[in-house]
């Protein structure tokens, strides 16, 4: 294949594997930020609105 690109650093197995560690770190990173955002919605439902609401205790 020709390119503008040498194909000598692609064969190194060390970047294969620092690439993919990194992907991993990074997919994970999101998988816990993933469940960090969902977790306080799921806490915080009581299913009624009253006046003690956050909404109206903190409204100007």
């Amino acid at each position: 294949i020709a390119g503008p690109f040498l194909a000598d650093g692609v064969a190194e197995p060390v970047m294969w594997v620092i690439a993919y560690a990194l992907m991993g770190i990074c997919g994970l990173v999101l998988i816990v930020l993933l469940i960090i955002l969902i977790l306080p919605c799921r806490r915080h439902r009581d299913g009624e609105i009253t006046d003690e609401s956050s909404l109206v205790r903190h409204r100007i």
